[in-house]
């Protein structure tokens, strides 16, 4: 009897709870969808956040793709209805302080964006909505990051090059040792997350502390290196705690069931303080954070778990220094379907138990809603990671996201779409449009009569046409057309009578009467081009920067360049001089090259190179003083014949200028779009400004430059010549190099051109000259190469001997015959 009526107590006691969620605490949300800006249905958020300072959005496991798409609309909600006017994101701090020096460069907000938030937000289909969003409303919501960790595209591509520069700023130089050890270090931060056990942390220390030495002698607010000195001091001071985080507890080596929860324990202590350093220069914003349940949490302590009671999330901290009133925390949790985020496999949310949060809100019938918690309430949730846990939830957070049918992330794959944001669009054609004088203007909505919609196609092969001009001629109304050549053109009562102008460089204006699209739900415009004689020229929405197109060029390296391994037969050229008689000769062979790595990038030049040869053939032949051959080729066998200086750039792109980690030590230029073998190209134009071994792959430096082509239709490189000039100091024996002295310049010239065979690029010619001793010239002759599934090769150990026709078949090669001629010295020396 005593049991059945324990039973009945808590009977009635979880029905009261269940009341009390259903009918006083829940806010039945009408729409998760990012595109309604009705917020009737959230108004009595008003009044549960009160006058909180920060609100924290947290979500599940990143993995969720409708509760991105509905913390869009609160972000939104709290932006217009409560003036809500800083978003935070768990990513990187120093990278969003980049945004708007590298906008000023030219670089597009959305660009920027992506380039700082993390990719399992920015790449998902469904966060696309906030992006626009944030581009939409530019000032009017700031973005920044509270991340300790250096994981976005400005911390990988910019910090080393900042530092660098900071510390000349700041009147003491780096020498080559420390950029390098930086350089490893923040590679370990942004890459591995982890620092080797024999990593050197108290040399970092005694290096940040040099920093920190400077930067204390100066006011906080002083601007150097484009930043104030307090954001300095903060991102040192991230530097050296995660770099000690890593090097003490190695959270990245720990297996899943190894990492436990308290591991997490510097990561939030540093967003947090991250969160307060943002709040302590701008006391008067008012601050949305997005990231994740187990960050934002407040007390742990109050579930019935041991593992969890050790953990002090960012949330906690937050609370504590700034005020249980001062920031409100809303979770989120879901209760079916699936989840994961764009890089993972689908997981399937766990049925939560039947006295669970989760559970009553769906026999309520609830969809989707924001459930405010009692403090004292004992409750079971599965908003950490769905394990169902008990505990006064309350305490945890404040109010829950509720959303009964989660579905997972998917990768987004088109381009970011302007095509609804008119007034953006109007000051974009008022930029770039060569045929009008002044801009488009926006029709009010309440005004628009018709909307026309169409698509432009080139006549000769129906292939879309982007960015074409579409404006009526007798009014300032217009549009342009998107990547894909679709448009869409706002039309009032006044403008029937009108006609639209179609205009695009390249192409003849066409003309059509408004009448014609009237009766078509969408209407097909066909363009015919138009020669001009005049240098081609590259339109573009955005402005391109030399940079920009080599971020996209590197990150078509993994499609451009196959990754798998492949064997390729290769005639190599060596034109040089016998060291006693000082004969001129011309030594030819040929190998058949093995790489099992294929393009991937190799840290130093000649170091962890997999490739072996196999020699198939060797001849030579004398040449007189004119360079003619003296008599014919004749075979021979070496054992050994020294490796051609060639340097396949893309490959060893790690230690060149196609690493962005050292970015800083070039000046780059977009210089020109040309045509080069049928393809149009951009020139970028290079120069170290700070030239070493480490940046240049060459020993002795002291001036290295150049250009490369880039295809413009798939961001393939396919030609890069580089010129090095030597140091003379730097030579243990002058004596040695006589063609140094006597011209008192010693150079080399490379040049190495890549051909498209299948789906990838190789290597079709590589051409290399010095004048040390010999003034030697290689050239390298790459034929067909074909992609291997082993990454094993045996090199026979018999050679068989072969005549004349053998060769006549590499002989065939289109550049065989090509010859480069040879710098001329004092010209060179001039650049």
């Amino acid at each position: 009897m005593k049991y059945l009526y324990s039973c009945l107590i808590l009977f009635l006691s979880l029905f009261a709870n269940a009341q009390n969620i259903e009918n006083k605490d829940t806010i039945k949300l009408n729409s998760i969808s990012p595109g309604n800006n009705q917020f009737d249905d959230l108004k009595p958020l008003k009044e549960i956040i009160g006058d909180a300072q920060i609100v924290l959005l947290g979500e599940p496991t990143h993995g969720e793709g409708n509760v991105f798409e509905a913390k869009t609309r609160l972000v939104k909600f709290l932006n217009q209805e409560m003036d809500f006017n800083v978003l935070a994101f768990e990513s990187s701090l120093y990278d969003f302080h980049k945004i708007y020096e590298t906008i000023s460069e030219g670089d597009s907000k959305v660009d920027c964006l992506k380039r700082c938030i993390y990719p399992i937000w920015t790449k998902a289909n469904e966060f696309q909505g906030m992006l626009k969003y944030l581009v939409k409303q530019n000032t009017k919501l700031e973005v920044t990051g509270f991340d300790c960790q250096f994981m976005s595209e400005y911390s990988q591509e910019m910090l080393l090059g900042d530092l660098f520069i900071l510390s000349e700023k700041l009147n003491f130089k780096l020498n080559e040792k420390e950029l390098q050890f930086l350089n490893e270090t923040l590679n370990y931060l942004s890459e591995s997350f982890d620092v080797p056990d024999t990593y050197n942390l108290k040399h970092l220390i005694r290096l940040i502390n040099r920093f920190k030495l400077k930067l204390n002698r100066l006011d906080t607010h002083k601007i150097i290196n484009k930043h104030p000195v307090h954001l300095w001091q903060q991102v040192f001071f991230n530097i050296k705690e995660v770099a000690t985080d890593y090097h003490q507890n190695h959270p990245s080596r720990k297996s899943r069931e190894e990492f436990k929860a308290s591991d997490s324990n510097t990561r939030d202590a540093l967003m947090a303080n991250n969160l307060l350093y943002f709040i302590k220069h701008n006391p008067n914003k008012k601050i949305i954070c997005w990231g994740a349940n187990t960050h934002f949490a407040n007390q742990l302590k109050a579930l019935n778990n041991k593992e969890l009671s050790s953990f002090v999330p960012m949330g906690r901290i937050l609370k504590k220094e700034l005020g249980d009133k001062n920031v409100f925390i809303i979770g989120s949790t879901c209760a079916s379907g699936e989840y994961a985020s764009i890089s993972e496999k689908s997981k399937t949310v766990p049925n939560p138990p039947k006295e669970s949060i989760e559970r009553r809100l769906i026999s309520d019938s609830i969809t989707n809603a924001i459930i405010t918690l009692n403090k004292e309430d004992s409750l079971v949730c599965s908003a950490l990671d769905y394990r169902p846990l008990k505990g006064k939830w309350g305490k945890v957070f404040d109010a829950l996201l509720f959303i009964k049918e989660t579905k997972r992330c998917n990768l987004y794959q088109g381009d970011f779409n302007y095509e609804e944001e008119l007034e953006d669009l109007n000051q974009v054609v008022a930029k770039t449009s060569q045929s009008r004088t002044s801009s488009y203007k926006s029709i009010r909505q309440s005004d628009i009569y018709r909307t026309i919609l169409g698509k432009i196609i080139m006549q000769k092969n129906d292939e879309p046409i982007p960015y074409v001009n579409i404006g009526l001629k007798n009014d300032a109304i217009g549009t342009i057309s998107n990547m894909k050549g679709d448009f869409k053109l706002n039309i009032t009562n006044k403008n029937l009578q009108d006609t639209v102008c179609f205009s695009c460089i390249g192409y003849k204006i066409q003309y059509h009467p408004i009448k014609e699209f009237l009766n078509a739900s969408k209407s097909e415009i066909k363009m015919e081009a138009q020669n001009y004689d005049l240098n081609e020229v590259t339109i573009s929405v955005e402005r391109l920067t030399a940079k920009k197109i080599l971020r996209k060029t590197i990150r078509a390296i993994d499609k451009n360049y196959s990754q798998k391994a492949y064997t390729q037969d290769v005639l190599f050229r060596i034109e040089s001089e016998q060291k006693k008689s000082s004969s001129k000769y011309i030594l030819e062979y040929i190998n058949r090259t093995f790489d099992s790595n294929g393009y991937k990038p190799r840290w130093l030049f000649m170091t962890s190179v997999k490739e072996d040869r196999q020699r198939l053939a060797t001849r030579i032949a004398n040449l007189d003083s004119t360079g003619r051959f003296q008599h014919k080729f004749r075979p021979i066998k070496l054992k050994y014949i020294g490796f051609p200086a060639y340097q396949d750039l893309i490959n060893y792109r790690k230690n060149c200028f196609l690493n962005p980690m050292k970015w800083f030590r070039y000046d780059f230029q977009l210089s020109d779009t040309l045509k080069y073998n049928g393809q149009t190209v951009f020139r970028i134009d290079f120069k170290c400004k700070y030239p070493s071994h480490r940046s240049t792959l060459q020993i002795r430096a002291s001036k290295y430059y150049g250009y490369m082509f880039i295809n413009m239709a798939d961001n393939a490189i396919v030609k890069i010549e580089t010129y090095t000039i030597n140091d003379k100091s730097k030579i243990h024996n002058a004596v040695k190099y006589k063609a140094y002295e006597s011209e008192n310049i010693w150079f080399e010239r490379d040049v190495v051109l890549y051909r498209k065979q299948g789906h990838n690029y190789f290597i079709d010619y590589a051409y290399h000259y010095d004048n040390w001793q010999t003034k030697s010239s290689s050239e390298r002759f790459g034929f067909k190469a074909t992609l291997l599934k082993s990454k094993s090769f045996k090199i026979p150990k018999t050679s068989t001997t072969v005549n004349d026709d053998f060769w006549s078949t590499y002989m065939q090669h289109h550049r065989y015959r090509n010859k480069y001629q040879h710098q001329n010295i004092k010209e060179f020396s001039k650049n």
